[in-house]
This record gives structure tokens, sequence and C-alpha cells, in this order.
């Protein structure tokens, strides 16, 4: 290869040695620029550009995407084959996306939790970023509530992807999580024996998926591939395919009753033809097998490892536009994660005029990411880089400005955020019909929604801040046709309010839960049929959001219009309302309050067996298992009198025996289900009097 022609690594970087005339020519372009090299200084973790040879401690630890697999012996392969053929020989048990009611869904501690818990392997979804690293990651964008940012994920770098942190909502865990590599979840499945189950999400993938498993000699491990965007894998020889039994998972909205989460169901599924299930949890499932459940382990979390820092010139010079062999946006991501604490003053002494969008864009992204994670380093010139970037003309630079403001912790900025949470606002809700408008109005969108989730992030609740977010939620903003920035301002909103724990604006949100996109209907005539049909669902993100709000703040009193919500779903209205209960049961089983985990466990006696699922699980992975417990038990021994819904009976005391808690109210309340008249609550309550006590 030239030396004019760097190589390019596996993230996407142009790395090798650049031609001399090249590199002239990038100084050059940076002093036309009027970039000065001699001011840019190194951070505390990092080497300046002239120390060769020192290493410093990056932000983030990006994994290789190459293999790094330890070669094993004829002995320890014939081994692993071995115990994959008896995993394949019995019925098994795949978990959806790994214990993803443990840990993140899709991650390693998923994967690992799945092993941990008693099952055999799991499903994951594999995915492509900008720089052709192969991830596992489901959604092809980024959300609230798994991870704390947004962006599509094919049009970021990996290393840009790993600096926005998951959220800890998964069980109340605060531990840090990643999307991690397909090499190293092909590594981890090759170490524990996993049977695995592959959806690509995406063309041309399938090819460089089969070499890397014959690479790992994992084709064996391989039980099903989906359809899509699989032709190379399902044609290969070695690929043998597994039968299914049933698909009890939450994605399954056509499955019987609580699915995975109800024992009877289960037992069914097993009776019927194929060779394994596809669950979300284990639990259920293994004790129908008669199989041990066993206990996730929590993931430890390791400390990045030193590294050779990039050229902090060369990020700077890209990051405005100069450097061809370089994009601006994983410039900027390189200068976070190697020179985050003293970057922001680099980047702000070389501002100035004529800088193009994308600069602009990356500017402000970098400064937002510098200010989420290293605060301090955000000065007084930083910070007015920022609120210049947020007068742009351009929206889109706008928007990333608002979002970067919300990381500074400046309440002096909120009259501003409150501008532009205002900016293009219209309570009329009528679609544009001009597809130049249209894509104008979506800017707007996305420069309220910024706004009002720094709002939430400035923790200030003056009334102007509140009156900005309810006007939103009451408005969400109206597209058409239906896309991600409908309603999407309101959605932010809904959950700034809820981290600005605005309960005086529940009655707002209750508002927005019960829309039927009736005025939408009225303000759009001229939309008929189908699209009128989904008018309903304009407004769904925005509704999630503001269910969770709900539970997240709301009293006893608050909280039952949520749950009445969530039993009124019909079985036509199941994907509405699945949207709604994940938002909400979550964040109902996560708080530790009386009324949030009874409130909870009310939902386990749900007319929908998805809401039942979701309550089941979630309240069995939530902290403090002996409130849970209690709760439970208190929902439970209102119902055993006169054996009101056994089916919902059978699953609480199920869950109680699962949380392993003793208490006289547990005592009682499992020995007044040994004397219901129904069977199946008989027994469960039999099975639970033995798991607690050991006796029957």
């Amino acid at each position: 290869m030239s030396p004019m022609q760097p190589t390019v690594d596996e993230r996407g970087v142009r790395g090798g040695a650049i031609a001399t005339t090249v590199w002239v020519v990038f100084l050059s372009a940076m002093a036309v620029a009027g970039l000065s090299t001699s001011a840019l200084a190194a951070g505390s973790r990092g080497a300046p550009a002239d120390a060769p040879g020192e290493v410093c401690m990056p932000l983030v630890q990006v994994p290789p995407t190459e293999w790094n697999l330890p070669v094993q012996s004829d002995a320890e392969r014939a081994a692993r084959r071995a115990e994959v053929e008896a995993r394949r020989s019995r019925p098994f048990v795949i978990l959806h996306r790994g214990a993803s009611y443990v840990a993140p869904e899709n991650t390693l501690a998923a994967f690992n939790g799945a092993l941990d818990l008693g099952a055999d392997g799991w499903e994951m979804d594999v995915r492509r970023t900008r720089d052709g690293a192969l991830i596992v990651f489901h959604d092809f964008m980024l959300r609230y509530g798994l991870v704390d940012g947004i962006g599509l994920v094919e049009r970021m770098y990996y290393e840009e992807l790993l600096l926005y942190p998951f959220a800890a909502e998964r069980g109340g865990r605060p531990y840090r999580f990643r999307a991690p590599t397909l090499a190293e979840t092909f590594a981890l499945a090759r170490e524990r024996r996993a049977l695995l189950f592959l959806e690509i999400k995406g063309r041309g993938m399938d090819e460089e998926v089969a070499r890397m498993l014959t690479a790992a000699d994992l084709w064996d491990h391989v039980v099903y591939v989906h359809h899509r965007n699989s032709d190379a894998l399902r044609s290969d020889p070695r690929y043998r395919e597994a039968d299914w039994r049933a698909d009890l998972t939450f994605a399954n909205r056509k499955a019987e009753g609580a699915q995975d989460a109800e024992l009877a169901v289960v037992r069914r599924a097993l009776e019927s033809e194929g060779q394994h299930i596809i669950a979300g949890d284990p639990r259920v499932a293994l004790e129908a097998l008669g199989r041990a459940v066993g206990t996730f382990s929590q993931p430890l979390v390791t400390a990045p490892t030193a590294a050779d820092p990039p050229d902090i010139t060369r990020l700077i010079g890209a990051l405005f536009g100069l450097d061809p062999f370089l994009d601006g946006r994983l410039a900027a991501a390189q200068l976070v994660n190697y020179y985050g604490d003293t970057a922001a003053a680099n980047i702000a002494a070389q501002m100035g005029p004529g800088l193009p969008c994308s600069a602009r864009v990356s500017v402000a992204w970098a400064l937002g990411m510098i200010a989420r994670h290293y605060p301090e380093a955000i000065d007084e010139t930083s910070h007015q880089v920022l609120l210049g970037l947020a007068a742009d003309p351009d929206p889109v630079v706008r928007a990333e400005a608002a979002r970067a403001l919300g990381f500074c912790g400046l309440t002096e900025d909120v009259p501003l955020l409150v501008g532009l949470a205002s900016e293009g606002y219209s309570r009329e809700r009528t679609f544009a019909t001009d597809v130049g408008i249209e894509a104008g109005r979506v800017a707007l969108t996305q420069v309220r929604a910024a706004a009002a989730e720094s709002l939430g992030r400035l923790g200030d609740t003056r009334p102007s801040v509140i009156e900005a977010l309810e006007a939103l939620v009451l408005a969400p903003a109206a597209h058409y046709p239906f896309n991600l920035a409908s309603s999407y301002d309101g959605f932010v909103a809904a959950r700034s309010l809820a981290r600005l724990d605005a309960r005086g604006s529940l009655p707002v949100l209750l508002q927005l839960l019960e829309s039927d996109g009736g005025d939408l209907k009225a303000a759009n005539p001229q939309v008929t049929g189908r699209g009128a049909a989904m008018l309903a669902w304009h407004d769904i993100q925005a509704q999630g959001e503001a269910a969770r709000a709900i539970a997240l703040m709301g009293s006893a009193d608050d909280l039952r219009p949520l749950i009445s919500r969530l039993n009124a779903t019909d079985a036509e209205d199941a994907g509405r309302g699945s949207v709604l209960l994940v938002a909400a049961v979550p964040s109902l089983a996560a708080r530790r309050a009386t009324d949030a985990r009874r409130a909870c466990s009310e939902a386990l006696f749900s007319p929908m067996g998805i809401v039942r699922r979701e309550a089941f699980f979630r309240l069995l992975a939530a902290d403090d298992p002996a409130l849970t417990a209690q709760a439970v038990a208190s929902a439970l021994s209102a119902r055993l009198a006169d054996t009101e819904d056994p089916t919902g009976c059978a699953m609480a005391l199920h869950l109680l025996g699962l949380l392993g808690q003793r208490s006289p109210q547990v005592a009682a309340t499992v020995a007044a289900g040994e004397a219901a008249s129904d069977e199946a609550v008989r027994e469960r309550a039999v099975w639970c009097q033995k798991t607690l006590y050991g006796s029957g």
C-alpha cells in the first residue's frame, strides 16, 4: 500500500504513516485557518504531541474488534463441543437479548447472566457502526431507557458510541455497561459453551459473521439464525437449525397469558414439538424443566488500561475539518476520550469564524460530551463558545449546543434554554404538506427537545421552566407521516418533569396519557383511511414517557389511573399498551416506596398477560426484596379470600417463593394460599411453603 494511502483499522481510524507532504499540507491548512499548534496543551491523562512513547488513561476502553482468542488444545476443543452437544440434545432455554431483567440487554453482563441463572444461551442482535465495527445492539438508534444519548447507531463511530453511558435503570443497579463487539461476544460464547441465536440487523454482514464463526469454531453453538439478512449463514452446510417449542418473549404479543412468567403456560409450551424455547427470563422455565436456578453474579467494573494517545494537534485540526483522513466526529470522540480534562480549552482557543456546519456540530458535541464527563473542564471561554453555537443560524447546531449546555450545570442558561424550548412551538397541530417546510419543522422539534432535556438536567424548577415543559407535553410536535420526530419534544419534556420531580405537573401528564389522537384528527381532516387510524399512535412516544414519569413521581392516588390505563388495554391495542407498560412498570418496581411496589404488585392481577409478565420479572429483579415481598403479599392477601383471579394468585405465590423472603405477613399469606379453593393456587402455595420454610 502506498504511504499516501493510510490503512483503515477496525475503528475506522485512518492510521499508518501520513506522507510528509500531506502532513505539511495539513499543518499549512491549520495555519491558514488561524489554528495555532503551539497553544495546544495535553490533558493530565494525555501526553503532549512532542512526547513520544508516553501513554495515558482513556476515559473508555475501546475493545479490539479482531480476534484475541486463546488457542485451544484438541482435548479442550473436544470437551467444549461435547458440552455444546449435551445442551443441544435436551430441551434448552435461550434468553432474548440475554438476561435483560438483571442487566442491560445485549451486554456481556446480560449474556453472562443468562448462563449464571441456568439458561443455555442467548439471542443477540448484530449491527455495524459507521467505522465498520460489528457490535451487539438491538435498536437502530439510542434510546433513553437503555443508553443516555440519542443518535443512529449506523452513523456513529464505535468509540463515539462508547462515550454514552448506559442508563442505570435495569434493576436499579448503578453499574456501567457498554455495547460489546461481536468478536468479544463470540469469545464469551466459546468460553462458556453457550448456544447462540443470531439476528443480523442489516445487509452485507452475514458473510463476515460466517467467517468469524469459522475462525472461532462456533458453528455448533448456533441453533438459530433469523431469516433476514442472513443468506450466507443459513445456507452454510455447517448450520444446524434447532426446532422451536415456543416463543415466550415479550416480543411475541400473540403468546398465551403471561408467557415465560406463568408456570402453566411454560408447561404447556414444553409439551409441544421442538427442541427449545426462547424466553426473557429463565427461572420459571427452568423449574418447569426440573432444572436448578442459578444466581446472577454482579459484573466487575474494570478500569481502562493505559494506551498511546493520538496526536492532539491532528485531532484539533480534524475537528475543524482540516484533515482529509480523519473525520471530525471521530476526532471529537478521541479528544473527549484521551484529552477530555483539557480539550475544552484547546477547542475554545481555536474557534473562529467561517467554520462549516459539520465542524460547528462536532465542536458543540465535543464540548457537551466533555461537560458530561468533566464538568469542571468547561471554563468561561468554552461556555461562551456554546452560547454562541446555541444562537447559530443552523437548527442542527443549535440543538447540539442546547443539549451541551445542560451538562454545564449553570442555571444562568435557563432563560436561553426556555426560549429554545419554545422555538417554533405551536398548539396548532396541523401537519405540514410541503416537504421543505416539514424538514424545517423536524429540525426545530430537535431544538426544542434538546433544550427540554437540558432544562431537566439543570434542576431549576422556576415557573417558566415548568410552563415550557408542560406546554410541550400538552401539544407534542405533530409530524406526518409518522416519524421519529413525532411527539419527541413532548417525550423529552415528560422525562425532564420527572427528573425535576415536578409533582404539580402530574395532572398534565395524566391528560397526555389519556390522549387518543382526537385533536390531531380534528386538525387534519385530510388524513383518512389507515393514516387516520395511525393518528392515535402519533403521541405514543410522549405517552410512554408520561407513564414513566407518573410511575416515578406519583402517589397511590396518582398511580391508580396509570394501572387502570394499563389494564384497560385490549388485545387489538396490545402494541400501544406494551409501550406504556415497558415505560411504567420498570419505574414502579425500581422505586423504593411502598405505594409504588404495591401498585406494581397490583399489575400481577392485570387482565393483560404482558402486563402481568412485566410486573413479575421487574419485581423479581428489583432492589430490596423484603419490600417487594411485603407489597406482593399485601396485594395477594386481598384476593385469596375468594380466590379472585387464580392465575394472578398463583403467579404472586410463585414470585414470593423466588424472592426468598420470610416474614409473618408472607407466612400468613402462603398459609391462606394453601387453603384456597383453586387447585393451581394451592399447588403454588405448597411449593412456596417448601421453598421458604422447607415443609409443606
